[in-house]
């Protein structure tokens, strides 16, 4: 009996060391992010971008070495390029129609706007369409997914549950909100928080099923950069991109329709020659 109980209580402390461990790392990497805006300078931006990587790279192992959740977790879902391509275009479409249903006119957007004054396009590009999508997809969609799936991966082993519905349900909840809180916190803008919160869910939604955290990161990158090219009235680039997005999407779409057709053709022929056999079978033994 004493023995279960110690056993017990170091299990839940290592938990709550693997969860300390994770809201430090959360903490370091959004101070990091920070640090790097307010310098806007592209030098700082590729180093802290670099140190962000490796740092979360090291984290995941870290917690893949002593199992503080199923492994299977860290594992993206294995899906092809053309599909992750479809995803990461279709995920853009999806975000800019319910964008349109809130205002772009948010006190973030003006602050971004005027820190950004007198520095060039290129320096904007890199904070706002590369560091702050690397960054900002590392904090929510992995720290977080990590925190979150270890503080409910003790209720998990209690429940002997293959799928810790709590944790990815916990994680869908906290990770779009904290993400839309972090946006508008600094400009003490929550009335504006609806555009963020369907950045959060769309993101969070897409690491969920895919578990890929590329693949989120390739949509921030997208929504910042057509952000601000549209802030330098690029205009024309934006429209290419959108042009080449929806052709892609409807090649795709036609082409997983094809393929599906023969699959499900496939199958039905096979169920025949099944069912026939099985008569045939049949026959013989009377």
């Amino acid at each position: 009996m004493m023995f279960h109980l110690i056993k017990e209580v170091k299990s839940i402390f290592t938990k709550l060391g693997f969860i300390v461990l994770g809201i430090l790392v959360f903490i370091l990497f959004l101070e990091m992010k920070f640090g790097a805006d307010s310098v806007s300078d592209n030098l700082v931006y590729i180093i802290i971008i670099a140190l962000v990587i490796c740092l979360y790279v090291s984290y995941k192992r870290f917690n893949i070495k002593y199992n503080s959740i199923p492994n299977k977790y860290f594992k993206s879902i294995d899906i092809s390029l053309k599909t992750k391509v479809f995803i990461v275009f279709i995920g853009v479409y999806i975000h800019s129609i319910l964008q349109t249903f809130f205002s772009s006119d948010t006190a973030n957007q003006r602050l971004n706007e005027k820190n950004d004054e007198g520095l060039s396009m290129i320096t904007v590009l890199v904070g706002t369409g590369l560091t702050a999508p690397i960054i900002e997809e590392i904090i929510f969609r992995g720290v977080l997914f990590i925190v979150i799936l270890t503080a409910s991966s003790y209720l998990q082993n209690k429940n002997n549950s293959k799928i810790d519905k709590l944790g990815i349900i916990s994680f869908f909840i906290f990770s779009s909100l904290f993400f839309g809180f972090v946006h508008v916190a600094k400009g003490y803008d929550i009335e504006n928080i609806g555009g963020y919160l369907v950045s959060g869910i769309i993101l969070s939604l897409i690491f969920v099923f895919t578990r890929d955290i590329k693949i989120g990161i390739a949509i921030h990158m997208i929504i910042n950069i057509c952000s601000v090219l549209g802030r330098y009235d690029y205009k024309g680039i934006i429209a290419l991109l959108v042009i080449i997005m929806l052709i892609y999407i409807f090649v795709y779409t036609v082409w997983f329709l094809y393929k599906k057709e023969n699959v499900i053709s496939n199958y039905g022929d096979y169920l025949e020659y099944k069912f026939k056999k099985y008569k045939a079978t049949k026959k013989l033994k009377t």
